[in-house]
């Protein structure tokens, strides 16, 4: 099931002008278009089910979107208006049961190459990065708390292809430039040194990061994070902490014409 996971801004402490204005600005429950700029699979950890108490070894991943269409917010006056995100997490799996192997489904349901290559077992989750799709959101207003009182959060209830609206341009939604960086990440290909994936390691969060070396795979490779910490990920998290993401470009030329080359990364990554 889709989890519910913080609108963009955890961990920001706001005053209660802030935090109304954030609420009052955060994406309603609705459909938007977005583009996929993010996709995590942490790997293997125990989890807890809330409705049963019942804890299973769980391989997850986690896909990160950024709003297209809806309005921008300033977060943070130094760093000027930027678009929210969202992110849901799932088990990661391409039985035909299961979240992921649905929403592929019905982003690329028009597509019978690439319809074929996940009946195969073939489909390149690389070509999921950059690729504008619709989501299902749900908002609600968190129970108050010392960190976060009566905060939007967002869940992400549904994965589409986007609605081709007469009039309505889709090749400037997908070519403008984002303001969050593309990343792809696997943690097997970073437990076997893909250069790719050591990369992508360096531009998560620090919070990530020590999960992700809380996973079954990682422990069994013995590799110590003490070895990976960067400077670009305390940079994350800090920026994480005030709720916001590292920007991958100037923002403020979001319309410009798209020179940027969005293509695939190296790793071709095969579930």
């Amino acid at each position: 099931m889709a989890s519910t996971l913080p609108a963009q801004g955890e961990g920001f402490r706001k005053t209660p002008q802030e935090l109304a204005a954030y609420n009052a600005a955060c994406p309603k429950t609705s459909t938007y278009y977005v583009r996929i700029f993010k996709f995590v699979h942490r790997g293997t950890k125990e989890e807890t089910f809330h409705a049963t108490n019942e804890k299973k070894m769980i391989d997850k991943f986690k896909i990160s979107f950024e709003f297209i269409t809806h309005p921008t917010f300033v977060f943070d006056e130094k760093k000027g208006p930027q678009p929210w995100t969202a992110h849901v997490e799932s088990k990661l799996s391409t039985d035909d049961r299961s979240n992921l192997y649905k929403w592929i489904k019905s982003i690329f349901q028009a597509d019978p190459v690439v319809m074929a290559d996940l009946i195969a077992g073939k489909f390149k989750i690389s070509s999921l990065l950059n690729r504008l799709v619709m989501i299902e959101v749900e908002q609600k207003i968190s129970k108050p708390d010392a960190r976060n009182p009566n905060q939007a959060n967002l869940t992400v209830k549904n994965i589409l292809a986007p609605m081709v609206v007469p009039g309505l341009d889709l090749t400037r939604y997908q070519t403008q430039k984002l303001y969050n960086e593309l990343i792809l990440f696997d943690v097997n290909d970073f437990i076997a040194g893909v250069p790719a994936d050591r990369e992508a390691f360096k531009k998560l969060y620090a919070w990530e990061q020590k999960d992700i070396f809380t996973t079954e795979e990682v422990i069994a490779s013995r590799l110590r994070l003490d070895d990976f910490k960067t400077d670009k990920a305390t940079t994350a998290q800090q920026n994480y902490n005030v709720g916001q993401q590292a920007p991958s470009q100037d923002y403020r030329a979001a319309n410009a014409p798209a020179d940027d080359d969005f293509s695939d990364p190296a790793t071709e990554d095969v579930f």
